[in-house]
């Protein structure tokens, strides 16, 4: 990614922790998730986030999996007119219905989503991190990392229990940072469509065929 005066990557957090906490393997999709999560699940700062619309996912064993990325569903659906109900439980979307009917799809059938989320490297797709939140991210992860050995006894209880109140403060203070909100306006305008990045994550990004949904019917069929 290029030199940004307002994100990120999930790798320089990786790298950053690798540098802290050498006795730890810090995978870059692991962190990536664990970064997304505090971002959407605590720090909240929904004037940084971006629209996403007519993203394609990949229907298998009856549910989908959503973009680590996602903090509020729009819509879910399956063309112009099939609107669908479902259920969510944080990592997939299942159970869908029409018109109170369930549906089932043929494996790999394309589920599509409108959603607001965490901005992405046009380039690469890549998630990124608003700068002024990398420390509470940072502490995200370690909290993660090492919650299990902290339950196991490998780990001072009271040193997490300090990162505990620490990571309450940080993401807090992310939530109100100032440094970037002169662009809201601008951020809030931003649509990003499905078939304008290759991806995000790790998913494909490919979708044409659904652009009357929004701009009116076309002559050609899709």
């Amino acid at each position: 990614m290029i030199d940004n005066s307002k994100y990120i990557g999930p790798e320089v957090i990786a790298y950053e922790l690798s540098l802290s906490n050498k006795n730890k393997e810090w995978d870059l999709n692991t962190v990536r998730t664990w970064c997304m999560n505090c971002e959407t699940r605590y720090i909240k700062d929904v004037e940084t986030m971006i629209e996403f619309e007519q993203i394609p996912l990949r229907y298998e064993h009856e549910q989908v999996l959503l973009p680590c990325n996602v903090f509020r569903i729009l819509d879910v659906y399956r063309n112009h007119y099939e609107i669908l109900d479902y259920k969510n439980n944080g990592a997939f979307l299942y159970d869908f219905k029409w018109k109170g009917i369930h549906r089932h799809y043929p494996e790999g059938t394309a589920i599509f989503i409108n959603y607001r989320g965490i901005n992405i490297d046009h380039e690469t797709g890549e998630c990124l991190i608003v700068k002024g939140h990398e420390e509470a991210c940072k502490l995200y992860c370690k909290l993660q990392m090492y919650e299990d050995d902290r339950n196991m006894g490998r780990f001072p209880k009271d040193i997490y229990a300090q990162w505990e109140e620490q990571f309450s403060g940080m993401y807090m203070a992310a939530r109100s940072n100032y440094q970037h909100k002169d662009r809201k306006k601008i951020d809030n305008l931003t649509i990003i469509r499905g078939n304008m990045v290759p991806k995000i994550g790790s998913l494909v990004l490919h979708n044409q065929q659904f652009n009357e949904f929004y701009h009116g019917p076309t002559s050609t069929n899709s």
